[in-house]
């Protein structure tokens, strides 16, 4: 009769731990860009398969595609309305970008809403760049990676949010218009032509587009404190310190303070290639604004309108040319995403 208590208990035990695992496994899931990392994203996702195949505990990941049923946009809002809590998201900034969006269209509340934890293995990276505490790091095995998307703490962070022709996007790092969408745009097609990092190829764009001659842009900035007319080269809104890889571009910015960072850029008068330049490697070290035509400033909300259709990226995606506007809006949502912190210290 002891023994099959004991038995019992036994038989209780496995149950109760296979029943933890099946509800852990409700709560986790993987969203992989397969190309994302000169093809680490796909080496990754099937390390992470394994994992948890000797586990014996079921696939949680999910691979994207360009477009369709299995695009970032589409699996977080996916998951988000499975009411899964955590995502891990390997991929770069584009990747997360349309997870993030995905999972604010799915309209669950905020308290419901998954938390993501960021495997960064993109060009720029640059939301974890942007605050270090919420990069997971794959570098020291894929098990404390997983580990700290499972039983990592849940912290908030602000979005930015851009409208214009009767479209709304968030981005969680930057919205920028001008002479830098093009250097991006260039730049992604010099990244695919001759594999080079992203320094490198945003250098050789950005000194292509300043020898062959480049346009400023007679544009509006509206705010609830202001309304002003200016030639800009380009006009930037960061949610945090740094994009394009390595330039830090907003250097007192930060995630959690209910406020984006501009910087704008005046058209050069005088000597445009040589201040192109000086400004160009001073924005590596956040010097950039000891350059007259540079300034720096705050804002909750801010419209840009002009003539002509503005060139615009948002988180590193530039806008194709049908998708242009005259006008953009952009807006703080503060505390309006949760991640995953990978470290007890911010």
């Amino acid at each position: 009769m002891l023994i099959t208590n004991n038995s019992w208990l036994f038989n209780k035990k496995i149950f109760r731990w296979k029943e933890a695992q099946e509800m852990e496994f409700m709560n986790v899931r993987y969203i992989v860009n397969p190309i994302a990392g000169k093809g680490q994203g796909l080496i990754y996702g099937k390390n992470i398969t394994d994992y948890y195949d000797k586990r014996n505990r079921p696939n949680p990941v999910a691979y994207t595609t360009e477009s369709g049923s299995n695009s970032g946009f589409e699996l977080g809002k996916k998951f988000a309305l499975e009411g899964i809590k955590r995502i891990g998201v390997l991929g770069g900034d584009g990747t997360l970008n349309g997870v993030q969006n995905g999972i604010i269209a799915s309209r669950v509340s905020f308290e419901a809403r998954p938390a993501i934890g960021i495997i960064p293995l993109g060009t720029g990276n640059n939301a974890s760049k942007n605050a270090k505490f919420l990069r997971i790091d794959s570098a020291h095995g894929i098990e404390k990676a997983i580990n700290a998307v499972e039983n990592g703490a849940i912290t908030s962070i602000d979005l930015g949010k851009l409208i214009w022709n009767g479209r709304e996007q968030y981005f969680v790092t930057v919205v920028s218009g001008g002479f830098d969408a093009v250097i991006t745009k260039t730049a992604a097609e010099l990244r695919e032509k001759n594999q080079t990092s992203k320094i490198k190829s945003y250098f050789s764009a950005a000194t292509k587009e300043i020898n062959s001659g480049f346009s400023s842009y007679r544009i509006k900035l509206k705010t609830p404190e202001f309304s002003i007319k200016e030639d800009l080269i380009l006009i930037a809104i960061l949610n945090g310190k740094t994009y394009g890889g390595n330039f830090k571009i907003c250097p007192k910015a930060k995630l959690t303070d209910g406020i984006l960072d501009t910087c704008k850029i005046r058209n050069f008068r005088r000597f445009k290639k040589i201040k192109s330049f000086i400004t160009l490697f001073l924005a590596l070290f956040g010097w950039h604004p000891i350059v007259p035509e540079v300034k720096l400033g705050k804002i909750v909300s801010l419209t840009l309108s002009s003539e002509n259709k503005i060139p615009c990226e948002i988180d590193g995606e530039v806008l194709a040319p049908e998708e242009l506007a005259n006008e953009y809006r952009i807006d703080v949502v503060p505390s309006a995403a949760k991640f995953i912190v990978s470290s007890s210290r911010r």
